[in-house]
Parts: C-alpha cells; structure tokens; sequence
C-alpha cells in the first residue's frame, strides 16, 4: 500500500512541479549573462561551474549532524546576502541569478538546504510532510557561518516561496534563542512566500495542475480530476501528519513580531499569485508594526519567478535595501516600494 501511495504521489509531484522552473523558458531576457537563462539555470553542475569561475568558493556548513553544500563570494563588502531557495527543486540553481542583480560590493552566500543538491540529509516523498520542520536550522547555520566569515559585514537573508518561509522562522528561532547572533542580520527579503506550508501544500499544486493543463483536451474534465486526487491524497495521506507538527509548519503572528524586532522585512509578492496567494502574507505583514517592513507588490500570476521576470526593477529593489527610502514605480507595479517611516 505504501509502495503505490508513493508512486502515486510522485506521479502527481512530479507533474505538478516539474514545469516550475523549465516552463519560464519563456522570460529569459536577451542578455549575455546565462544566469537568466532557465535552461542553463535547471542544469545544477552548470551552474556551479559558473559561479566558481566568478569567484565563489565551495563551503561546507554544519547543521545538526548533516553538513551542507554552499558557494561563497567574499568580497570584503559591509553587506553579506544569504540567499535561501524553495521547496522544488529548492537548490542553489534558481538563486544564482542574484550574482547579478545584487550591488558589485556584497558578499553572496549560496547554500543548499538539507536534502538539496550535494547537502546532507536525504529527502524523498515518504518525507514530504516533515518538509519545513528542521530547515530553519541550516538558515541559522548559514547565518553563523556567514558572520564568521565576514564578522564586519551586517547579514541579509533573501528567501524565495518556502525559502521565505525558513528565514521567517529561523530569525523568530534567534530573536528569542541567540539575540547576538540575531542581531547582525540587518534585512530579510520575502518573494513570494507564505505563512503555512500545510496550506500552500494545497494551493501551490492546485495551481500548477491548472497551468500544466491550459493547452491539453479536455482540460476542464483533466484539471478538476486531477485536483481532486490530489486533494484527496492530501487530505487522507499528507494532511494528518502536517497537523501533528502544525506549529512547526506556520509562522504565527508571534513568531513574525520576534522576526522583526530589529531586522526590517521587505515583502515582495505577485498579486495574483495563485501558488502562493498575496492574502496570506499579508493576513501575517498585519501583525507587524508598520516601521518594520516595506512592500513591492507586481501585478502578475508570476510565483518564485519575479527576479527572472522582472530584472530591472528587482535589481533596483535590492540596490535600495539599505534604507527602503527611495520609492520604485513601474508600468508592472500596482504598489510602490512602501517606505514606513522608522
């Protein structure tokens, strides 16, 4: 029964993720970098090869037990960006684009997570519903190791869709357990993330059923069959374990206002995101104080993709976060980067 669950399931997994990241084909600019080119961006020893060409030194960073793959840039800058992916394929691959919107001055820390690319920890389907329980740890590594590198340099965290989700909790984790270690990370930028794993589980594949299913016969009858399996599998199979370690899998209200003490939130989202829905993150940005976060909202259905999308102004975002003053307008945006007065 296990055995046909999980084939079952990753039938399901693989048809509903497997076009994430290959089906932005489409956006790739015309420019020389491939960073922004997602077939080279799905080919993870390309990639690697790129950056150490850059520059980029392969690390190893301990967390529990496990050890983990990072690729480190140290250019002696004030600012260390710790980048920090999603759930899939959730490798360094769909970060490394930020080597090339980021200011020439920060130092850039790439890391897989455990269970991702050559880190410790192994993952597969059996396992699902323990996903974003344990990865804050390795944020919080990343964080240590980061300021051990470059003790000068004030931290900041990017994470993107479930990569938010971790550096949301790991700084709720040190806010409370390591308020020195906390205390060096400066800003975290959130793109496209979300405050329950148990319910994105749910929207996010819902979404990409509906996607891969636009252009097929019968879409309608295809679509609606195919969540309903899904959903099913879900509730019965997935949904009763995520419920056991339901505090481990949300970010409370609690939680965001520990995150955000003294590290400022800039919040990045598409408004019709439907992996992700906009409501969500913003039902948790309410319980923030208004001095502690800013907001840059894209009117697009685009999900974990807007730095590839959007090039220009995300690079504009990230080259103003050291104060959040200046504000952004663009023929995409239906809100202006959002500048709450501290």
């Amino acid at each position: 029964m296990q055995h046909i669950f999980t084939r079952l399931l990753g039938a399901i997994v693989f048809f509903g993720y497997s076009g994430i990241l290959v089906s932005e084909s489409s956006v790739a600019p015309t420019t020389v970098s491939p960073l922004f080119n997602t077939k080279f961006l799905s080919n993870p020893e390309l990639v690697a090869d790129f950056l150490i060409e850059k520059g980029f030194e392969v690390v190893s960073i301990k967390s529990d037990s496990l050890s983990l793959e990072g690729f480190f840039l140290n250019r002696g800058g004030e600012k260390t960006v710790i980048a920090i992916a999603g759930f899939l394929p959730g490798k360094i691959t769909g970060m490394a684009t930020l080597y090339e919107l980021l200011p020439d001055s920060h130092n850039i820390l790439f890391i897989n997570l455990r269970g991702k690319g050559n880190s410790g920890g192994r993952f597969d389907l059996c396992k699902i519903w323990r996903y974003g329980i344990d990865e804050y740890k390795d944020v919080c590594a990343a964080i240590a190791f980061a300021h051990k590198k470059t003790p000068h340099a004030k931290i900041i965290i990017h994470g993107i869709c479930a990569g938010g989700f971790h550096a949301m909790k790991a700084l709720a984790h040190l806010a409370e357990s390591n308020k020195e270690l906390y205390t060096h990370v400066e800003h975290a930028i959130i793109d496209s993330s979300f405050p329950s794993i148990r319910e994105t589980g749910k929207t996010a594949l819902c979404a990409e059923i509906e996607k891969q299913c636009r252009s097929i016969p019968l879409r309608t009858l295809t679509t609606a069959t195919l969540k309903a399996l899904y959903l099913c599998l879900h509730t019965c199979c997935i949904s009763p374990f995520m419920w056991l370690n339901r505090d481990e899998l949300t970010i409370t209200p609690e939680m965001i206002q520990k995150a955000s003490k003294s590290c400022k939130f800039l919040f990045v989202h598409g408004t019709r995101d439907t992996y992700a829905p906009i409501e969500k993150i913003q039902a948790l940005m309410a319980h923030m104080s208004p001095e502690c976060y800013s907001v840059h909202y894209f009117d697009t259905s685009s999900h974990a993709s807007l730095h590839l999308k959007f090039k220009d102004i995300y690079k504009e975002l990230l080259s103003g976060i050291r104060s959040f003053k200046r504000m952004y307008t663009h023929q995409y945006a239906v809100a202006t980067l959002a500048r709450k007065s501290c």
